[in-house]
Formats: C-alpha cells, structure tokens, sequence
C-alpha cells in the first residue's frame, strides 16, 4: 500500500483507517506487512524506504495506491516529492 502525506501522523492514521475499513483481521499478515513494508509516510520517509529497498537490489517499485478516495492527493505526492529524487 502506498499512503502519502504531508505528516507521517496523517499517513500512518490514513492507512490504519483503510485496514479497519475493510475490516481486516489485524492478526493476518496483510496488516502487518502493510504497515511495515507499505510506503506510508511523508514524502521523505517514503524515499528513505525506497532507498534502503534499492541498496538490497530492489529495482521495482509497485505503488498500490488505496483506498480511491484518497488516491489524487497521494499519487500527487508520489509524483511531485518521490519518483524525482530517483530521476
């Protein structure tokens, strides 16, 4: 999942909020990996995390962009303060 603020607060709530939406079970693995290996953060911690996948040879990159309702003012930030600092 890929969840992009301005404020890591607003990020992470973001992203919790979506899992408690879809009413999963916090126990599984999805919920955990999402909040562990997900990019959801600020902009520079999103890069920072990027950076320490690509210095393990991670050279792909998904961004699951969720929930839709949310989707515009991330893949802006993921556009304009992320995906350029790989340029």
């Amino acid at each position: 999942m890929s969840m992009v603020s301005k404020s890591d607060d607003e990020a992470k709530s973001e992203a919790i909020r979506y899992v408690e939406r879809g009413k999963f079970d916090k126990t599984l693995r999805f919920f955990a990996d999402t909040m562990k290996y997900g990019l959801v953060g600020t902009p520079e911690e999103c890069v920072e995390r990027i950076k320490s996948y690509a210095s393990v040879n991670v050279d792909h990159i998904i961004f699951d962009v969720r929930p839709p309702s949310n989707a515009l003012p991330t893949l802006e930030l993921l556009c304009k303060e992320v995906v350029p600092a790989f340029s």
